[in-house]
C-alpha cells in the first residue's frame, strides 16, 4: 500500500509537470478582484486587450475573485476588468496582485437592504466570520474575534476548543507554529476568519481543529513600524514591548520584529501525598508547604523575506532566534508520616538556573502551475538548547546539586500538491517527512561524595515519513471531503549506551466528513476522523526531576503513540446555533501515574503509563447581536466513563458541565467594553476529581485620533480569584490532594502605537510546528 502511494504521487507530479509546460514566449497573468471593501468579486469579465482596445482573449474570475489568463508575445497591452454595479478598470501589464473596482455612482443605493448579518456562516464544513463587514473588526484583539466561533472557549488572552486537544492557526494560507504570532494582528487587519474542527489529511492527524485567518489586501506600504507595550499588574508581574518594522515594494516584503518580555511570579501551593494500605488505611502520608518565587527574562527576534520574481513563483525566508534565562527560588517546608508513628520534617531550600536557546529557518516556495495547479515545496532546521541547575539544601545542612541538559536538532520538509477545478471539485496531496535528533544528560550529586547518586545519559533519534491525499467534491446541497495519510515511524532509543530500543511501525488514517443543507436555516455535518500523536518528550526523557524530598518525576522511553478515533455530527440552525455530540476513542494515551520508588528511598515517582478511554462530548454554541450589544455562548457536557482503579473501587467519576458567556458593548465610536464569565463543575476523570471554578474578566478599549493609532487596552482577568481548580488524584493505593494558591488575578495595560499605518508582511511558515510542539519549546 506504501509502495502504491509513492507510485500514484510520483506519477501524478510527473503528468501535471508535463501540463504545465507553455512556450516560452507565453506568460501568465494573475490577480484577484476585489469591490471598495476588499470582498472578492467572483465570475467578473477580464478581458486581454491591445492600446487601441481591440480584445484578444476573455475569461472570468473564480469562487474568491481570483483569475488566470495567458498572454502570448508582445500581444495585449492591458487588462480591462468588468462587473455589474462597478466601473470597467484598465490596468497596465505587469498587473498588481489586486484590482480593486470602483462601484457606479449610477449604481441605485436603495435596492441594497443591509438586514441584521449572522455572525458566521457554514461552508464545507468550516465555520467562518466575514470580520471586515463586521463590528467585530473594532474589538481589542484577535481572540476577542475567536471567541466568536462556535465550539470555542476565551481564556486568559486567547481562545481553546471546547472539543479539546490544540488547534492549528494558518495565516494567509501559511501555517504558524504557535498563537503568539496570530496575537500580533489587529482585527481590523482581518478579513475573514474559519473554523475547521474536521481537518484534512496534510496536517499529521494530530490537531484539535483548524483555525485560518485572511488578511485584507496586498499591503504594499514601503515603510511602517508598529511599538507597542505590556504591563501586567498582580502577584505576578510583566513588563514587554514589542517593536515591529515593516518595508515592502512590488516584488519583495520583510518584517524585522523582536520582542521583549520579563515575567515575575511569586506562587505558593500545598501538596499531600498519602500511600494507603488495600483497606484504605493510611500507611504513610507526606505533606509539603511551597513557595516559589521567579524571574524570567526572554528575547525573540524575528526577520522574514518574501520575494517574488514573478507571478507564478512566491519564495519565502524566516529565522527567528528565542532566548530566555529562568531563575527560581522555592522554599518547602515538608512533614512525613510513617504509620501514624514516627513524623519526619525537612525543609528545603531550591535554587533553579535554567537557559534556553532556539533558532529556527524556514524556507517555502510556491509555484503556480496553471490557473487550476499549484505546487510548493517547503524545508526547515531547527537547533533548541536547554540546561538546568538545582542547588538543593535540606535542613540547612545537607547540599546537592541536580544537573540536566538537553540538545535538540530537528529537520523538516514537505512538498504538496494542490489541484482546482471550477466544478466543485479538488485535491490536495504531498508528502512529509521530519526527523528528531535528542542528546540529553541527568544527574544528581550530594556533597562529599564522588559517585553521583542518579547519572543517565541517552541519545533519541524519531522519523516520520507520510504520504497523504485529501479530495473534495461539492454538488448542490452536499459536500464531502475524505481523505487519507499514510505514515511510517521510527524512533531508535539508547540510555547510557547499554539500554537500546528499536521501534518501528506504519499506520494510515483515514478520514471522511459529509455537510448537507437540508434548506437556507438548516444543515448536517458528519464525520469520521482519525488522529495520532506521538509522546512529548517531557513525557519519554529519562531525566530525573525533582519536585520535594518525597516527590520525583521521570518520562518513560517505552511510551506508544496515541490513536485517537473521533466520530461526530453537528448541527447548524440560521447560522447563530450550533449543537455539537462527539464520541471520541483514545487508544495508547498518556496518563500520569503516582508508584513507589525503592531506587528513591521509597520516595514517590511521578510517571506516565498507557490507557486506553473513551469520552462522550455535546456543546451547544449561539451567538448574535443586537444593537450596540454582541453576544457569543458556549456551553459543554463531557462524561469520560473509562473506570481507573482504586483500592478495592473505582476513582470518582463526574461528568463536567462548563459554558462561557462573552458580553461585549460598543459605547462610543471609539470605546469598546466586554465583561466575560465562565463556569466549569465538578470534574471526576481518569483518577483525577477537579473543585468546580468559574471566572469574571473584562477589557475595555479606546482608540485615539481619526486613523486609531494610538489604542489603549485595559484588561482585568479572574476578578473572583476562582478559576484554579483544587486537584485529588486516586490511583491503585496512592491519593494526592493538591491545593494550588497561583494567582491568576490580573491587570493588563496595553499601549500600541501605530507609524505610518503599519502593514504586517509576515507570513509564518510550518516546517518545524510539530517538532517544536513535542518538544515544548513554545
Amino acid at each position: 500500500m506504501f509502495r502504491v502511494l509513492i507510485l500514484i504521487l510520483i506519477s501524478v507530479f510527473s503528468f501535471q509537470s508535463q501540463a504545465a509546460i507553455v512556450p516560452q514566449d507565453t506568460l501568465m497573468l494573475s490577480a484577484t478582484v476585489v469591490d471598495e471593501v476588499q470582498e472578492p468579486l467572483p465570475y467578473a469579465t477580464v478581458l486581454l486587450i491591445t492600446e487601441e482596445g481591440e480584445i484578444l482573449k476573455s475569461t472570468t474570475t473564480d469562487s474568491k475573485g481570483v483569475f488566470n489568463i495567458s498572454k502570448e508575445g508582445t500581444d495585449g497591452k492591458f487588462i480591462a476588468v468588468r462587473f455589474m454595479g462597478y466601473k470597467q478598470a484598465r490596468v497596465s501589464i505587469p498587473l498588481p496582485t489586486v484590482i480593486q473596482l470602483e462601484p457606479n455612482s449610477n449604481t441605485l443605493q436603495e435596492v441594497i437592504v443591509k438586514g441584521k448579518r449572522a455572525v458566521y456562516k457554514v461552508s464545507e464544513g468550516t465555520f467562518e466570520i466575514d470580520v471586515s463587514k463586521s463590528e467585530l473588526k473594532k474589538l481589542p484583539e484577535v481572540a476577542d474575534v475567536l471567541a466568536f466561533l462556535p465550539g470555542m472557549l476565551a481564556t486568559g488572552g486567547r481562545v481553546v476548543p471546547i472539543s479539546g486537544g490544540t488547534p492549528l492557526y494558518i495565516l494567509n494560507g501559511v501555517e504558524q507554529k504557535s498563537y503568539d504570532r496570530i496575537g500580533t494582528l489587529r482585527p481590523e487587519q482581518i478579513k475573514t476568519v474559519n473554523v475547521n474542527y474536521y481537518p484534512p489529511a496534510k496536517y499529521s492527524a494530530q490537531y484539535g481543529c483548524i483555525i485560518s485567518i485572511t488578511t485584507n489586501q496586498q499591503l504594499t506600504d514601503y515603510f511602517s513600524a508598529q511599538v507597542e507595550h505590556n504591563s501586567l499588574f498582580g502577584r505576578r508581574y510583566t513588563e514587554e514591548d514589542v517593536l515591529r518594522i515593516s518595508l515592502s515594494k512590488k516584488k519583495w516584503d520583510n518584517l524585522l520584529s523582536y520582542n521583549f518580555s520579563y515575567l515575575n511570579e511569586d506562587n505558593t501551593g500545598t501538596n499531600q501525598y498519602d500511600v494507603l494500605s488495600p483497606k484504605g488505611k493510611t500507611e504513610r502520608s507526606s505533606i509539603s508547604y511551597n513557595n516559589e518565587i521567579l524571574s524570567k527574562p526572554a528575547h525573540h527576534i524575528v526577520e522574514s523575506f518574501s520575494y517574488r520574481p514573478n507571478q507564478k513563483f512566491n519564495i519565502t525566508f524566516q529565522g527567528d532566534i528565542n532566548i530566555s534565562n529562568k531563575k527560581a527560588n522555592t522554599q518547602g517546608d515538608e512533614y512525613n508520616y510513617e504509620y501514624g508513628l514516627n513524623t519526619l520534617y525537612s525543609n528545603t531550600h531550591q535554587d533553579e538556573r535554567s537557559r534556553n536557546i532556539s533558532a529556527n529557518a524556514d524556507l517555502l516556495v510556491n509555484y503556480t502551475m496553471t490557473d487550476k495547479q499549484q505546487l510548493s515545496v517547503s524545508g526547515g532546521y531547527f537547533y533548541a538548547k536547554t540546561k538546568s541547575e538545582i542547588d538543593l539544601v535540606s535542613n540547612s545542612k545537607n547540599r546537592s546539586w541536580i544537573n540536566g541538559k538537553n540538545d535538540y536538532n530537528a529537520f523538516n520538509t514537505k512538498i504538496e500538491y494542490d489541484y482546482n477545478s471550477k466544478k466543485g471539485f479538488s485535491l490536495n496531496m504531498g508528502f512529509q517527512g521530519n526527523s528528531i535528533l535528542n542528546k540529553g544528560y541527568s544527574n544528581y550529586i550530594f556533597e562529599n561524595t564522588t559517585t553521583p547518586f542518579y547519572n543517565i545519559t541517552s541519545n533519541l533519534q524519531d522519523d516520520e515519513l507520510s504520504l497523504f491525499a485529501t479530495i473534495n467534491q461539492k454538488w448542490n446541497k452536499l459536500f464531502i471531503t475524505a481523505g487519507v495519510r499514510g505514515s511510517i515511524f521510527h524512533s531508535e532509543y539508547e540510555q547510557n549506551k547499554t539500554n537500546s530500543i528499536t521501534d518501528t511501525y506504519f499506520k494510515l488514517f483515514p478520514r471522511i466528513t459529509a455537510q448537507w443543507q437540508i434548506n437556507p436555516d438548516l444543515l448536517f455535518i458528519g464525520s469520521i476522523i482519525t488522529q495520532n500523536s506521538r509522546p512529548m518528550f517531557r513525557d519519554i526523557s529519562p531525566l530525573l526531576h525533582y519536585i520535594n524530598p518525597y516527590l520525583y518525576e521521570k518520562g518513560n522511553s517505552s511510551l506508544k503513540s496515541n490513536d485517537r478515533y473521533i466520530y461526530s455530527l453537528s448541527m447548524v440552525w440560521k447560522n447563530k446555533f450550533v449543537l455539537q455530540g462527539r464520541y471520541i476513542h483514545d487508544a495508547n494515551a498518556v496518563l500520569w501515574k503516582f508508584t513507589e520508588n525503592s531506587e528513591l528511598n521509597g520516595a514517590l515517582l511521578n510517571s506516565p503509563v498507557n490507557v486506553d478511554y473513551n469520552t462522550w462530548l455535546f456543546n451547544a454554541s449561539y451567538s448574535d447581536k443586537f444593537g450596540i450589544y454582541r453576544f457569543a455562548y458556549n456551553a459543554s457536557f463531557r462524561y469520560i466513563p473509562t473506570k481507573i482503579k482504586y483500592l478495592d473501587t473505582y476513582a470518582p467519576r463526574n461528568p463536567n458541565i462548563a459554558f462561557t458567556l462573552v458580553n461585549q458593548f460598543d459605547i462610543t465610536k471609539q470605546m469598546m467594553a466586554s465583561i466575560d464569565l465562565s463556569y466549569s463543575s465538578k470534574n471526576g476523570f481518569l483518577g483525577v476529581l477537579e473543585s468546580p471554578k468559574y471566572g469574571l474578566s473584562f477589557w475595555i478599549r479606546q482608540n485615539f485620533f481619526k486613523d486609531n493609532r494610538l489604542q489603549i487596552i485595559l484588561r482585568g482577568n479572574d476578578l473572583l480569584h476562582k478559576s484554579i481548580s483544587k486537584t485529588n488524584v486516586f490511583i491503585d493505593n496512592i491519593k494526592v490532594q493538591t491545593t494550588p494558591d497561583f494567582d491568576s488575578r490580573f491587570l493588563l495595560l496595553t499601549i500600541k502605537y501605530t507609524f505610518n499605518g503599519f502593514k504586517d508582511t509576515f507570513r509564518r511558515l510550518n516546517t518545524n510546528e510539530s517538532n517544536q510542539k513535542r518538544l515544548n519549546l513554545q
